[in-house]
């Protein structure tokens, strides 16, 4: 089993916040110019099929099953049981975006980006970097100076690459230092309300919160510079107005687990629920802008008026030795008054503030009944 990662045109993307995201728009951006798009995310939600895609679409259970075993055969001999689950399936998106043929493959780091299974790729047409953090500092360093040169880790002499605007100074000189060590030309993707966007009001975005303008922003910059070094016809001036097959395919973005709404759950009638993977302060902090956002879109405004028969309830998972209290933090800051209700005084709800959830409820990995029932309760 032969893999040529020299002949696999890629976008290599890094970062602590938003490289999901950032990797779907690009997919999306260049799927929809007609190149064939092999794309390596993780985690997955539901099934590992999720983290290798061709042209937007998981394969199906035979065609992944079938280049499972390929992979699986060509390594045990050399690797026997010691290769990690990663680093497996790092081979095995490789391997299935050689034989599916694919034009470009986007490809999402999965931790860190110096030491990660995925900085394989040799010659990457181009590598980005969205908003630093700290998370695994346990791995990475427990400065932003050192997770930022983990990140950079990916950048290649010669390959150029790009950040976000708003980068952490810490981080971007960081980024800068590794990059001229390198001799990689690095840029700042333009705020993508810089861009001129003709005939339209303004951008639409697929992907809904207000940081996914930063990651729609770094998408074009990185897909821009794509076209450029393979000189694609569709474009060939970075600063250029936003075409709008450009402008459709932000529009036309999905990314499943990100800033999401679900109106309708099996076994739950009337149920809204909203679904973000903010896993760091950061992140939280922009997960509880949008959660706002979002009530204010869905019922006017953060709370129903009155005393109708409405709770909002916090499901939340947290894994990785990551600190609960401080990713709680930003969440239980959502607190807003009542508005005034029609109720006939005294009223316990009129004038008064409460936190914007009724309930909390921590959730494990095991799902199981017995280990559901021994998680914590908090009442806010």
């Amino acid at each position: 089993m032969g893999i040529d990662l020299l002949r696999l045109p890629t976008v290599h993307i890094a970062g602590t916040k938003g490289k999901g995201s950032t990797s779907a728009f690009v997919e999306r951006l260049l799927r929809t110019t007609g190149l064939k798009t092999g794309l390596f995310t993780s985690p997955h939600l539901i099934d590992v099929r999720e983290r290798i895609r061709i042209n937007g679409a998981v394969l199906s259970k035979e065609k992944f099953s079938d280049y499972f075993w390929d992979v699986h055969e060509a390594l045990s001999g050399s690797y026997g049981s010691s290769l990690h689950y990663f680093h497996f399936l790092t081979v095995l998106g490789f391997y299935v975006f050689q034989k599916e043929q694919v034009d470009v493959a986007v490809v999402e780091v999965g931790l860190g980006g110096l030491k990660d299974s995925t900085n394989v790729l040799p010659h990457p047409v181009v590598c980005g970097v969205t908003l630093l953090d700290y998370d695994h500092v346990a791995i990475l360093g427990d400065t932003l100076d050192k997770i930022a040169r983990q990140k950079a880790g990916i950048f290649k002499r010669g390959v150029p690459a790009i950040t976000v605007y708003d980068q952490n100074s810490e981080a971007q000189d960081a980024l800068e230092d590794t990059a001229a060590a390198v001799g990689c030309p690095l840029y700042v993707a333009s705020r993508i309300e810089d861009y001129d966007v003709g005939k339209y009001e303004n951008i639409c975005l697929g992907l809904h919160g207000s940081f996914q303008r930063q990651n729609a922003s770094l998408a074009i910059a990185l897909v821009r510079m794509f076209a450029i070094r393979m000189q694609e016809d569709w474009t060939q001036d970075a600063s250029m107005p936003l075409h709008d097959i450009e402008l459709t395919s932000l529009a036309n973005t999905k990314w499943p687990g990100r800033a999401q709404v679900l109106d309708s759950l099996p076994g739950l009638p009337g149920a809204r629920v909203f679904l973000d993977g903010a896993h760091t302060q950061e992140s939280l902090k922009c997960c509880s802008l949008w959660f706002e956002e979002a009530l204010t879109r869905a019922y006017g405004h953060s709370r129903p008026q009155g005393c109708a028969p409405f709770k909002t309830i916090l499901l939340f998972n947290t894994t990785g030795g990551r600190i609960a209290q401080n990713l709680l933090s930003p969440l239980a800051k959502l607190v807003r008054p009542y508005r005034q209700c029609s109720c006939s005084a005294p009223c316990p709800c009129r004038d008064r503030k409460r936190n914007l959830f009724d309930l909390v409820l921590f959730l494990p990995n095991d799902s199981s009944l017995s280990s559901v029932a021994k998680s914590a309760e908090v009442r806010l």
